[in-house]
């Protein structure tokens, strides 16, 4: 009986633990990332793409059809650093207009 009841509780832990390590990865997910809206003001070699964002800041990607004043959309990862925008990462863009 006792060894019933020690086994029920390493799988009660064992449960709770992968349901709280579960969340954390997903917090992390939603904590780190987030969008931001650029305008291209920029193509070089005709897939180096620079945009400006609403705040100023000026990022640049590769890719293809892009032109200039056209809007789009960025997916960007904070690299844990929420108050230092200067090393974060673009992950996606997408088009947002055909300007």
């Amino acid at each position: 009986m006792a060894r019933v009841e020690t086994e029920r509780i390493h799988l009660i832990v064992f449960l709770t633990l992968i349901i709280v390590l579960g969340t954390m990865v997903m917090v992390e997910h939603y904590t780190t990332t987030y969008h931001r809206d650029a305008t291209v003001i920029e193509i070089k070699n005709s897939n180096e793409i620079k945009v400006e964002d609403e705040a100023g800041n000026v990022w640049s990607f590769y890719g293809d059809n892009y032109t200039v004043g056209q809007t789009v959309t960025m997916t960007m990862n904070t690299n844990h650093t929420d108050n230092y925008i200067k090393d974060d990462v673009i992950e996606k863009v997408k088009t947002v207009d055909n300007n």
